[in-house]
């Protein structure tokens, strides 16, 4: 271990900036605003938990890029249903521009690895569903053998306010998530991240926090604008929302 993996990792969680939403105009201000938060922010990397653009677009995709660029951090994207869920053109536009909708990195530091999922193709299967299942299964293993904690990053929560929830728009199918919290009891995994919900929520199961964090487009929850700062630091993880105000 290296000496940069006993330093903590800071991590900023958004979800759904989904411009063009409600309020196309405010939801751009916000969301530049957030860029504008993030470079003086002293987080190492940015994961956004899907939905870049309300309506998928070669335009709209390149648009969205654009303002991206920014952003001086590194930023991983997760693939939401508003990005490859329009069609078979909008998931073939995403991936032309942003790369595959499931992939792993290691994060700054080393000692946490990104697993980025397509919770789409969960919702929806598909001949590529299996391959993440089987990708996903493999990076638990050789997390388990090389130390290495893991945040998860999804669109769609495996649930909000239970595990045994019914089933809804805004949460997985029962069948895939007593699958997934299956594999995850007794993992390295440390967190996982989702949107989709548009509401804010920390829930802890079997020691592994589920954060949906708060956006800069329509708050369901009325909750104030803004993006989830985390920050693991050995065994301990907290963290704090980042309110995005506007003029």
């Amino acid at each position: 271990m290296n000496a940069t993996q006993n330093q903590p990792l800071i991590l900023a969680q958004l979800a759904d900036p989904q411009i063009g939403f409600k309020d196309y105009e405010g939801e751009l201000a916000r969301f530049r605003r957030e860029i504008d938060l993030l470079n003086a922010d002293d987080c190492q990397a940015v994961v956004i938990c899907g939905d870049m653009m309300h309506l998928t677009s070669r335009e709209s995709l390149a648009f969205f890029q654009e303002e991206l660029a920014r952003l001086r951090k590194p930023v991983y994207l997760v693939a939401g249903n508003h990005d490859v869920g329009q069609g078979p053109s909008s998931r073939q536009l995403f991936e032309e521009r942003f790369g595959p909708t499931f992939y792993a990195v290691d994060l700054p530091g080393g000692a946490q690895r990104l697993v980025v999922l397509d919770t789409d193709l969960w919702q929806n299967p598909a001949s590529a569903t299996a391959v993440m299942d089987d990708f996903l299964q493999a990076e638990l293993t050789q997390a388990r053998s090389s130390g290495q904690r893991l945040v998860l990053a999804v669109h769609v929560p495996v649930f909000i306010d239970s595990v045994g929830e019914a089933v809804e728009y805004f949460n997985l199918p029962l069948e895939r998530r007593k699958w997934l919290l299956e594999l995850l009891e007794g993992s390295s995994v440390a967190a996982v991240l989702s949107g989709h919900s548009h509401t804010a929520f920390a829930f802890v199961w079997k020691g592994i926090l589920f954060s949906g964090a708060e956006t800069t487009s329509d708050a369901f929850d009325k909750v104030n604008y803004g993006y989830r700062r985390l920050v693991f630091d050995g065994d301990w993880l907290r963290f704090s929302t980042v309110p995005v105000l506007t003029p």
